[in-house]
């Protein structure tokens, strides 16, 4: 299943909710605070421009922004133990939103961002079996909204804003060294709140994809192979879009709410997703609320998607199609209760 965590939702800013996709079923589950205590994984904090990044089989959900504040706080969810919902990590060291993360060598990293006062270079990093956050090595220059994924033994952060421009560049960061190296290529378009993803066969690189700049909301995807073959245009989505959730689900790249302009009312629902070998489109159901500023994590539950077919049986055979279980699916059937996606 796939999680889609926090998120800003438009008038009311950041969400407490846990939306929960099951591809199988193209369905989503929607959990709020007063998620019933079975199989909740939905009790959150509200927050938005968070991140999350799954370290052995916990799921962390890291930082972010409350609406009045930067957070520090960590959020965790063990995989093994779905019936005990989210409980509190380790704080990081530094409050940030905007930043993004990612998961080497039993190591969980937390990468820039921003404060209300400033953009960040800072970089710490937290040990799955100590649970403390340690300050390593900075960027090389301040990124927030940028992007970030684990590559053969090596993190690899794209893109972003640096307080005055958006970046066209990508550095490296490996943990042998304990040094960040700024690549030599550059993005076709500087990108900011893109998504990254690793190549869904392990062998077609790395994908940067959407985004937006001083030029406006982005819709092209590229491919990176590479120092020496650098940054390709690979294909263009049919809707441009940022602060998106973006994730590998099913060999598919797949792209999740976000913004596609400077209002709150382009705060979109919809989901798309690409095969990027044949370059293939289509739409998945749409998440339950527009959000943005939201974060995914990907997560083998076996029983928790068991538990939602089991939900959905229930519902279809009650006289009034209500499901009185300790959680209700949203379907077509809701679509009236809920905002639209302008």
């Amino acid at each position: 299943v796939l999680l889609l965590l926090g998120g800003w939702y438009r008038r009311h800013g950041p969400t407490a909710f846990c939306q929960v996709y099951d591809p199988r079923a193209d369905v989503w589950d929607l959990r709020s605070p007063d998620a019933a205590q079975r199989h909740q994984v939905g009790w959150l904090d509200e927050r938005s421009h968070a991140c999350c990044a799954l370290l052995g089989d916990v799921v962390h959900f890291v930082g972010g922004y409350s609406g009045a504040e930067a957070l520090k706080s960590v959020l965790c969810f063990d995989r093994r133990r779905p019936h005990l919902g989210w409980y509190e990590g380790s704080c990081m060291l530094q409050a940030r939103y905007y930043h993004c993360c990612a998961a080497l060598d039993n190591y969980l990293y937390s990468i820039g961002g921003q404060t209300a006062e400033r953009r960040l270079i800072h970089v710490e990093r937290m040990r799955s079996n100590d649970n403390s956050w340690v300050a390593i090595e900075p960027l090389r220059r301040p990124r927030c909204e940028a992007a970030v994924v684990a590559l053969a033994e090596r993190l690899l952060v794209v893109g972003g804003f640096d307080g005055r421009a958006h970046l066209d560049t990508a550095e490296t960061f490996c943990p042998a060294a304990g040094e960040w190296t700024l690549l030599t290529g550059f993005l076709n378009s500087p990108r900011t709140g893109l998504g990254l993803v690793l190549s869904p066969n392990g062998r077609g690189g790395v994908f940067a994809v959407c985004g937006r700049n001083s030029a406006g909301w982005l819709r092209t995807v590229e491919s990176w192979l590479g120092e020496s073959k650098g940054w390709r245009l690979h294909c263009e989505m049919s809707r441009p879009r940022s602060n998106f959730g973006c994730c590998i689900l099913d060999g598919r790249i797949f792209l999740l709410g976000g913004i596609c302009g400077p209002s709150e009312k382009e705060i979109m629902a919809s989901v798309e997703w690409l095969e990027p070998g044949t370059k293939r489109m289509g739409t998945a159901h749409a998440m339950p609320f527009p959000a943005s500023g939201l974060t995914t994590c990907v997560l083998d539950l076996l029983d928790y998607s068991e538990e939602l077919a089991r939900q959905r049986r229930r519902k279809s055979s009650s006289p009034d199609g209500f499901c009185p279980a300790p959680m209700r699916l949203l379907t077509d059937e809701d679509s009236d209760e809920l905002p639209d996606d302008d």
